[in-house]
């Protein structure tokens, strides 16, 4: 059986809504060398129908049903499955550009590790493309400390860094918006872990292994941002965070043991879990909690594993002014007023995309 050239990664759960346009982007490359992996993790809306019918039409199309395991878990079991010299995964919710290999293909040498290009934020009223105010099409990264100032930034997104450009406006935390080399992807053992922020401690290791990374500056891939996605209740979020946390503390142990600026960006790392668990979980209006309980608990867990020392030893100087005020809320233990602000719904623009 012949090789494809690229493997297109679906995870499906629950999008029968967007899942079908997410598959005709595929479809509508011009580009036609590929296969389209689609693991559906569980859903029980239309998704799967959806996803089944699509195969039935095409041979490229493979489905694979599961019980639900979540996001990492489903990438897991697709790129296992891929037979592809290049892997792309794409979420069940967003699209692809149909000129997005065409214009990528030419960067896919067998000298690179993976190719990154830009995405488009889709909000219901608005687009907003995220690329690199240069004059270079392409950008290439080999030395070493480019691949660290990458997975610093992955740690704490405000860390400095040398260049003159945001590398926040590179989705280089994600894995989409990528062509990973599948001899790369294998070799390296890379995978996701199961359990929310998956994709944390998988883009640690993959710019840890990475040699040579180009960067294409055009926007390709796009990413529906909903109005409500950053309001979600997410109960026991601590413990969901918890595998990617420890994960995350292993590798930086291991690999960076007396690095001091591994440290200090792991430390925000800390700061930016615990904070998101504050606002998803603890002092979240739909927590049917009680206020005392849920005080108890966020005193509990503040307490627990590295947290308590990441607040009080870490430079907040870098963070922007409202991610300031809410770590320093926290510092001092302030629960009352963070549940005021974030059951007044004040709070919530924190945890947004831009850089404020």
């Amino acid at each position: 059986m012949r090789q494809p050239f690229i493997s297109f990664v679906i995870p499906v759960y629950n999008a029968e809504k967007y899942i079908g346009q997410c598959i005709e982007s595929v479809l509508s490359q011009k580009f036609q060398d590929w296969e389209l992996i689609l693991v559906d993790d569980g859903s029980f809306d239309k998704s799967c129908e959806i996803c089944d019918t699509f195969s039935q039409n095409d041979l490229r199309i493979k489905v694979i049903h599961r019980t639900n395991g979540g996001q990492g878990s489903a990438r897991n079991v697709g790129a296992r499955e891929a037979s592809g010299k290049w892997l792309m995964f794409i979420d069940d919710d967003d699209w692809l550009d149909k000129e997005t290999c065409t214009e990528c293909i030419p960067y896919l040498t067998d000298d690179i590790d993976f190719l990154i290009f830009g995405k488009r934020e889709v909000y219901r009223y608005a687009t907003k493309e995220s690329t690199l105010d240069i004059d270079e099409s392409v950008i290439e990264f080999t030395a070493h400390k480019e691949m660290e100032a990458f997975q610093i930034n992955i740690l704490n997104r405000y860390a400095p860094h040398e260049y003159s450009y945001p590398l926040y406006k590179i989705p280089f935390w994600v894995p989409w918006a990528k062509f990973f080399r599948m001899s790369f992807w294998r070799e390296n053992d890379i995978s996701f872990v199961e359990g929310a922020n998956e994709d944390c401690p998988c883009l640690l290791k993959v710019w840890g292994c990475a040699k040579k990374v180009k960067y294409l500056n055009s926007c390709f891939y796009n990413y529906r941002i909903y109005e409500s996605s950053c309001r979600m209740y997410m109960e026991n979020a601590i413990q969901k965070y918890h595998l990617a946390y420890s994960t995350i503390h292993e590798y930086i142990q291991l690999n960076y043991p007396n690095e001091k600026i591994f440290h200090d960006a792991l430390q925000h790392f800390d700061i930016t879990t615990f904070s998101y668990a504050t606002v998803l979980d603890y002092c979240h209006r739909k927590n049917p909690q009680s206020y005392f309980i849920r005080k108890k608990r966020f005193q509990q867990a503040f307490q627990a594993g590295n947290y308590k020392n990441a607040f009080e030893q870490a430079d907040l100087s870098c963070l922007p002014l409202r991610k300031k005020i809410v770590a320093i809320l926290i510092r001092h233990g302030n629960f009352f007023i963070l549940n005021t602000a974030c059951r007044m719904n004040d709070i919530w623009n924190y945890f947004t995309f831009n850089n404020g």
